[in-house]
Protein backbone atom coordinates (compact mmCIF):
# COMPACT_ATOMS: atom_id res chain seq x y z
CA UNK A 1 0.00 0.00 0.00
CA UNK A 2 2.56 2.22 0.36
CA UNK A 3 4.21 1.79 -2.97
CA UNK A 4 0.58 2.65 -3.71
CA UNK A 5 0.74 6.44 -2.10
CA UNK A 6 3.99 7.27 -4.01
CA UNK A 7 2.73 6.09 -7.36
CA UNK A 8 -0.39 8.74 -6.56
CA UNK A 9 2.26 11.01 -6.04
CA UNK A 10 4.54 10.30 -8.96
CA UNK A 11 1.29 10.95 -10.97
CA UNK A 12 0.42 14.29 -9.72
CA UNK A 13 3.82 15.58 -9.72
CA UNK A 14 4.49 14.34 -13.09
CA UNK A 15 1.42 15.12 -15.26
CA UNK A 16 1.21 18.43 -16.84
CA UNK A 17 -2.24 19.49 -16.43
CA UNK A 18 -3.52 23.06 -16.53
CA UNK A 19 -4.76 24.33 -13.96
CA UNK A 20 -5.87 28.38 -13.18
CA UNK A 21 -6.47 30.38 -10.66
CA UNK A 22 -9.86 31.29 -9.61
CA UNK A 23 -10.47 35.23 -10.46
CA UNK A 24 -13.05 37.31 -10.73
CA UNK A 25 -15.56 37.59 -14.33
CA UNK A 26 -15.42 41.08 -14.18
CA UNK A 27 -13.98 43.83 -13.50
CA UNK A 28 -16.17 45.49 -10.52
CA UNK A 29 -15.77 41.45 -8.62
CA UNK A 30 -17.22 43.12 -5.21
CA UNK A 31 -20.61 44.51 -5.48
CA UNK A 32 -24.12 44.82 -4.16
CA UNK A 33 -26.72 41.98 -5.78
CA UNK A 34 -29.31 43.30 -4.19
CA UNK A 35 -31.26 44.76 -1.26
CA UNK A 36 -29.49 42.53 1.14
CA UNK A 37 -26.98 40.34 -0.83
CA UNK A 38 -23.38 41.37 -1.28
CA UNK A 39 -20.40 39.67 -3.35
CA UNK A 40 -16.92 39.55 -1.81
CA UNK A 41 -14.04 38.28 -3.89
CA UNK A 42 -10.49 37.47 -2.74
CA UNK A 43 -7.55 36.34 -4.09
CA UNK A 44 -5.38 33.48 -2.88
CA UNK A 45 -3.53 35.74 -0.21
CA UNK A 46 -7.04 36.86 0.65
CA UNK A 47 -6.53 40.09 -0.89
CA UNK A 48 -9.74 42.04 -1.78
CA UNK A 49 -10.02 42.73 -5.79
CA UNK A 50 -10.05 46.15 -6.46
CA UNK A 51 -12.56 47.57 -9.00
CA UNK A 52 -11.07 47.61 -12.42
CA UNK A 53 -8.14 45.39 -10.70
CA UNK A 54 -6.67 43.80 -14.27
CA UNK A 55 -6.19 47.51 -15.84
CA UNK A 56 -4.94 48.96 -12.77
CA UNK A 57 -2.52 46.39 -11.39
CA UNK A 58 -1.97 44.81 -14.58
CA UNK A 59 -2.93 41.04 -15.88
CA UNK A 60 -3.38 38.71 -12.73
CA UNK A 61 -2.23 35.31 -14.60
CA UNK A 62 -4.71 32.31 -15.00
CA UNK A 63 -2.60 29.95 -15.27
CA UNK A 64 -1.36 28.33 -11.68
CA UNK A 65 1.80 26.47 -11.85
CA UNK A 66 4.41 26.68 -9.65
CA UNK A 67 6.18 28.94 -11.97
CA UNK A 68 4.00 31.13 -12.40
CA UNK A 69 1.67 30.90 -9.30
CA UNK A 70 3.94 33.87 -6.79
CA UNK A 71 1.89 36.42 -9.13
CA UNK A 72 -0.82 37.71 -6.62
CA UNK A 73 -2.47 40.63 -6.58
CA UNK A 74 -0.11 41.78 -3.85
CA UNK A 75 2.82 40.86 -5.83
CA UNK A 76 1.35 42.83 -8.85
CA UNK A 77 0.70 46.16 -6.29
CA UNK A 78 4.27 46.03 -4.89
CA UNK A 79 5.77 45.89 -8.89
CA UNK A 80 3.60 48.80 -9.63
CA UNK A 81 3.83 51.04 -6.23
CA UNK A 82 0.15 50.46 -5.42
CA UNK A 83 0.22 48.68 -2.32
CA UNK A 84 -0.98 51.69 -0.61
CA UNK A 85 -4.01 51.81 -2.89
CA UNK A 86 -4.59 47.95 -2.47
CA UNK A 87 -4.53 48.50 1.41
CA UNK A 88 -7.14 51.61 1.08
CA UNK A 89 -9.72 49.34 -1.08
CA UNK A 90 -9.62 46.80 1.25
CA UNK A 91 -10.57 49.52 3.79
CA UNK A 92 -13.43 50.77 1.84
CA UNK A 93 -14.51 47.45 0.95
CA UNK A 94 -15.38 46.62 4.78
CA UNK A 95 -16.56 49.89 5.29
CA UNK A 96 -18.78 49.41 2.86
CA UNK A 97 -19.75 46.24 3.85
CA UNK A 98 -20.49 47.24 7.74
CA UNK A 99 -22.35 49.73 6.10
CA UNK A 100 -24.72 47.48 4.31
CA UNK A 101 -25.30 45.54 7.15
CA UNK A 102 -25.28 47.69 9.92
CA UNK A 103 -29.49 47.11 10.43
CA UNK A 104 -29.52 42.96 9.93
CA UNK A 105 -30.10 41.19 12.62
CA UNK A 106 -28.69 38.03 11.04
CA UNK A 107 -26.10 37.75 8.46
CA UNK A 108 -25.77 34.49 6.43
CA UNK A 109 -21.84 34.15 4.56
CA UNK A 110 -22.01 31.59 2.05
CA UNK A 111 -18.73 29.84 1.18
CA UNK A 112 -17.97 27.57 -1.64
CA UNK A 113 -15.05 25.02 -1.93
CA UNK A 114 -11.90 24.75 -3.64
CA UNK A 115 -11.59 23.61 -7.65
CA UNK A 116 -14.36 25.74 -8.47
CA UNK A 117 -14.65 28.33 -10.80
CA UNK A 118 -16.92 31.74 -10.14
CA UNK A 119 -19.94 30.24 -12.25
CA UNK A 120 -19.81 27.30 -10.53
CA UNK A 121 -19.60 28.89 -7.11
CA UNK A 122 -22.59 30.75 -8.35
CA UNK A 123 -24.79 27.45 -9.00
CA UNK A 124 -24.17 26.49 -5.48
CA UNK A 125 -25.14 30.00 -3.96
CA UNK A 126 -28.03 29.97 -6.01
CA UNK A 127 -29.15 26.76 -4.54
CA UNK A 128 -28.35 27.48 -0.86
CA UNK A 129 -30.33 30.65 -1.14
CA UNK A 130 -33.12 29.02 -3.19
CA UNK A 131 -33.47 26.38 0.26
CA UNK A 132 -33.93 29.23 2.31
CA UNK A 133 -36.97 31.40 3.35
CA UNK A 134 -35.28 34.74 4.09
CA UNK A 135 -36.43 36.91 6.37
CA UNK A 136 -36.86 40.69 6.11
CA UNK A 137 -33.60 41.94 9.11
CA UNK A 138 -31.51 38.80 6.62
CA UNK A 139 -28.23 39.80 4.92
CA UNK A 140 -26.35 37.52 2.75
CA UNK A 141 -23.03 37.63 1.93
CA UNK A 142 -21.53 35.78 -0.90
CA UNK A 143 -17.91 34.65 -0.51
CA UNK A 144 -15.62 34.00 -3.64
CA UNK A 145 -11.86 32.71 -3.10
CA UNK A 146 -9.24 31.23 -5.27
CA UNK A 147 -8.95 27.41 -4.46
CA UNK A 148 -7.72 27.02 -8.26
CA UNK A 149 -9.92 25.22 -10.92
CA UNK A 150 -8.29 21.98 -12.43
CA UNK A 151 -10.20 19.05 -14.67
CA UNK A 152 -10.30 15.77 -13.95
CA UNK A 153 -8.67 13.54 -10.78
CA UNK A 154 -5.33 14.46 -11.37
CA UNK A 155 -5.72 17.93 -11.87
CA UNK A 156 -7.80 18.33 -8.69
CA UNK A 157 -4.87 16.31 -6.49
CA UNK A 158 -2.28 18.73 -8.62
CA UNK A 159 -4.28 21.69 -6.80
CA UNK A 160 -4.84 20.33 -3.82
CA UNK A 161 -1.78 21.22 -1.87
CA UNK A 162 -1.94 24.98 -3.13
CA UNK A 163 -5.76 25.29 -2.50
CA UNK A 164 -5.56 24.09 1.30
CA UNK A 165 -3.09 27.00 2.04
CA UNK A 166 -5.19 29.20 0.38
CA UNK A 167 -8.15 28.43 2.30
CA UNK A 168 -6.54 29.06 5.03
CA UNK A 169 -4.83 32.59 4.24
CA UNK A 170 -8.36 33.60 2.96
CA UNK A 171 -10.34 32.84 5.92
CA UNK A 172 -7.90 34.28 8.16
CA UNK A 173 -7.12 37.54 6.73
CA UNK A 174 -10.57 38.00 4.29
CA UNK A 175 -12.87 36.39 6.18
CA UNK A 176 -12.05 37.42 9.95
CA UNK A 177 -11.88 40.96 9.26
CA UNK A 178 -15.59 40.43 7.80
CA UNK A 179 -16.56 39.04 10.63
CA UNK A 180 -15.23 41.40 12.87
CA UNK A 181 -17.52 44.58 11.52
CA UNK A 182 -20.36 43.00 13.16
CA UNK A 183 -21.59 43.21 16.81
CA UNK A 184 -24.42 41.63 18.31
CA UNK A 185 -25.66 39.51 15.51
CA UNK A 186 -26.94 36.24 14.55
CA UNK A 187 -24.31 35.11 11.52
CA UNK A 188 -24.60 31.78 9.69
CA UNK A 189 -21.81 30.56 8.21
CA UNK A 190 -22.63 27.61 5.54
CA UNK A 191 -19.68 25.95 3.64
CA UNK A 192 -19.04 23.51 1.36
CA UNK A 193 -15.79 21.17 0.47
CA UNK A 194 -12.38 23.01 1.50
CA UNK A 195 -14.75 25.90 2.25
CA UNK A 196 -14.46 24.44 5.77
CA UNK A 197 -11.03 25.54 6.04
CA UNK A 198 -11.98 29.18 5.12
CA UNK A 199 -14.58 29.37 8.16
CA UNK A 200 -12.22 27.97 10.99
CA UNK A 201 -9.57 29.82 9.45
CA UNK A 202 -11.67 33.00 9.96
CA UNK A 203 -12.02 31.72 13.46
CA UNK A 204 -9.09 31.67 15.08
CA UNK A 205 -5.54 31.24 13.43
CA UNK A 206 -5.18 27.84 11.76
CA UNK A 207 -1.92 25.52 11.73
CA UNK A 208 -0.07 26.86 8.18
CA UNK A 209 2.30 23.62 6.82
CA UNK A 210 5.85 25.47 7.38
CA UNK A 211 6.68 25.15 3.68
CA UNK A 212 3.78 27.36 2.88
CA UNK A 213 4.17 29.64 5.19
CA UNK A 214 7.73 30.11 4.35
CA UNK A 215 6.60 30.25 0.41
CA UNK A 216 3.85 32.96 0.90
CA UNK A 217 6.49 35.19 2.45
CA UNK A 218 9.29 34.46 0.04
CA UNK A 219 6.99 35.36 -3.10
CA UNK A 220 4.60 37.77 -1.81
CA UNK A 221 5.99 39.25 1.20
CA UNK A 222 3.19 38.39 3.67
CA UNK A 223 3.18 36.94 6.73
CA UNK A 224 0.72 34.03 7.64
CA UNK A 225 -0.75 34.54 11.22
CA UNK A 226 -0.22 38.45 11.02
CA UNK A 227 -3.89 38.88 11.45
CA UNK A 228 -5.84 40.67 13.70
CA UNK A 229 -8.04 37.93 16.06
CA UNK A 230 -11.62 37.63 16.10
CA UNK A 231 -12.96 40.24 17.94
CA UNK A 232 -15.44 39.41 21.15
CA UNK A 233 -18.46 41.13 19.52
CA UNK A 234 -20.82 39.33 21.32
CA UNK A 235 -22.07 37.63 18.38
CA UNK A 236 -23.65 34.37 18.13
CA UNK A 237 -22.27 32.49 15.14
CA UNK A 238 -23.08 29.18 13.54
CA UNK A 239 -21.26 27.21 11.15
CA UNK A 240 -23.13 24.11 8.79
CA UNK A 241 -20.53 22.49 6.94
CA UNK A 242 -21.44 20.70 3.91
CA UNK A 243 -18.87 17.51 2.74
CA UNK A 244 -16.24 19.16 5.16
CA UNK A 245 -12.50 18.33 3.13
CA UNK A 246 -10.83 18.85 6.78
CA UNK A 247 -9.47 16.38 9.06
CA UNK A 248 -8.50 16.72 12.67
CA UNK A 249 -5.04 18.87 12.72
CA UNK A 250 -7.38 21.42 10.62
CA UNK A 251 -8.33 22.11 14.33
CA UNK A 252 -5.44 21.94 15.95
CA UNK A 253 -3.08 24.77 17.38
CA UNK A 254 -1.03 26.97 15.25
CA UNK A 255 2.35 25.37 16.24
CA UNK A 256 1.05 21.97 15.44
CA UNK A 257 0.89 20.47 11.72
CA UNK A 258 0.37 16.80 12.24
CA UNK A 259 -2.63 14.97 12.58
CA UNK A 260 -1.63 13.41 16.52
CA UNK A 261 -0.10 15.71 18.16
CA UNK A 262 -0.83 18.70 20.15
CA UNK A 263 -3.25 20.11 21.28
CA UNK A 264 -6.95 21.42 19.87
CA UNK A 265 -7.63 25.02 19.16
CA UNK A 266 -10.39 26.83 21.45
CA UNK A 267 -12.83 28.77 19.37
CA UNK A 268 -14.23 32.23 21.09
CA UNK A 269 -17.36 31.62 22.93
CA UNK A 270 -19.52 33.30 19.97
CA UNK A 271 -19.30 30.19 18.00
CA UNK A 272 -22.56 28.62 19.11
CA UNK A 273 -22.93 25.24 17.09
CA UNK A 274 -20.73 23.50 14.36
CA UNK A 275 -23.11 21.21 12.59
CA UNK A 276 -21.03 18.63 10.10
CA UNK A 277 -22.13 16.05 7.20
CA UNK A 278 -20.38 12.67 7.30
CA UNK A 279 -20.72 10.58 4.21
CA UNK A 280 -18.75 7.34 3.67
CA UNK A 281 -20.43 7.05 -0.47
CA UNK A 282 -18.01 10.41 -1.36
CA UNK A 283 -15.77 9.46 -3.38
CA UNK A 284 -14.11 13.08 -3.08
CA UNK A 285 -13.64 12.99 0.18
CA UNK A 286 -12.39 9.29 0.47
CA UNK A 287 -9.83 10.19 -2.33
CA UNK A 288 -11.06 7.46 -4.13
CA UNK A 289 -8.72 5.19 -2.20
CA UNK A 290 -10.20 5.25 1.40
CA UNK A 291 -6.49 4.98 3.52
CA UNK A 292 -5.99 8.61 1.50
CA UNK A 293 -8.44 10.43 3.24
CA UNK A 294 -6.43 10.80 6.26
CA UNK A 295 -3.15 11.21 4.03
CA UNK A 296 -1.78 14.71 2.49
CA UNK A 297 -3.68 17.29 3.78
CA UNK A 298 -6.31 15.26 5.35
CA UNK A 299 -10.09 15.49 4.03
CA UNK A 300 -11.57 12.58 6.52
CA UNK A 301 -13.81 14.76 8.94
CA UNK A 302 -16.42 14.66 5.97
CA UNK A 303 -16.02 10.43 5.46
CA UNK A 304 -15.50 9.11 8.69
CA UNK A 305 -17.42 9.42 11.29
CA UNK A 306 -14.75 8.29 13.76
CA UNK A 307 -13.00 11.56 13.14
CA UNK A 308 -16.20 13.43 14.30
CA UNK A 309 -16.35 10.98 17.61
CA UNK A 310 -12.98 12.21 18.41
CA UNK A 311 -13.37 16.10 17.89
CA UNK A 312 -16.94 15.75 19.64
CA UNK A 313 -14.85 14.73 22.78
CA UNK A 314 -12.85 18.32 22.79
CA UNK A 315 -15.76 20.32 21.41
CA UNK A 316 -19.35 19.60 22.81
CA UNK A 317 -20.51 22.18 20.34
CA UNK A 318 -20.05 19.92 17.28
CA UNK A 319 -22.78 17.92 15.98
CA UNK A 320 -23.70 15.80 12.50
CA UNK A 321 -25.86 14.60 9.83
CA UNK A 322 -25.64 11.58 8.29
CA UNK A 323 -25.64 11.61 4.31
CA UNK A 324 -24.69 8.21 3.67
CA UNK A 325 -26.25 7.03 0.37
CA UNK A 326 -25.22 10.73 -1.49
CA UNK A 327 -23.22 9.29 -4.51
CA UNK A 328 -21.56 12.82 -4.90
CA UNK A 329 -19.30 15.71 -3.66
CA UNK A 330 -21.64 18.36 -5.81
CA UNK A 331 -22.41 21.92 -3.55
CA UNK A 332 -25.39 21.59 -5.19
CA UNK A 333 -26.14 18.44 -4.49
CA UNK A 334 -25.82 18.46 -0.59
CA UNK A 335 -27.63 21.25 -0.81
CA UNK A 336 -30.23 19.78 -2.89
CA UNK A 337 -31.01 16.43 -0.24
CA UNK A 338 -33.73 16.57 1.93
CA UNK A 339 -31.33 16.10 4.76
CA UNK A 340 -29.83 19.80 4.23
CA UNK A 341 -33.54 21.15 4.92
CA UNK A 342 -33.42 19.25 8.32
CA UNK A 343 -30.24 21.07 9.08
CA UNK A 344 -31.30 24.04 8.33
CA UNK A 345 -34.33 23.66 10.40
CA UNK A 346 -32.69 22.68 13.47
CA UNK A 347 -30.67 25.95 13.53
CA UNK A 348 -34.50 27.86 13.55
CA UNK A 349 -33.98 28.83 9.73
CA UNK A 350 -37.42 28.75 8.06
CA UNK A 351 -37.12 26.75 4.42
CA UNK A 352 -38.72 26.83 1.06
Amino acid sequence: MRNYYFLIIGIIVLSSCSATHNIPNNQTPNETLSSNSYKVFVDQNGDFYPDRWESKYGEHPKNATKKNGAYSLNTLAIRQNLTKDLSSFRIETLDEIKEKFINNDRIFILIHGYNNSENEADLGFETIKSKIDFQKKDGIIEFYWDGLVAEGPIGSFDIWFNATGYSQLAGERALRPILNLFSNKNIVLISHSRGASVLLSGLSDPPYKKKFADQTFELHEIKVQNGPALAENNNSIQAIMLAPALGQVDFRTPEYYTSDSGSFRVFSNQLDNIHITVNRDDKILKKYVKALSSKYNPTDLGYNIGVFELLKQSYSIMSMTDFNGLNSHSFIDYANDKRFLEILKSFKIKTN
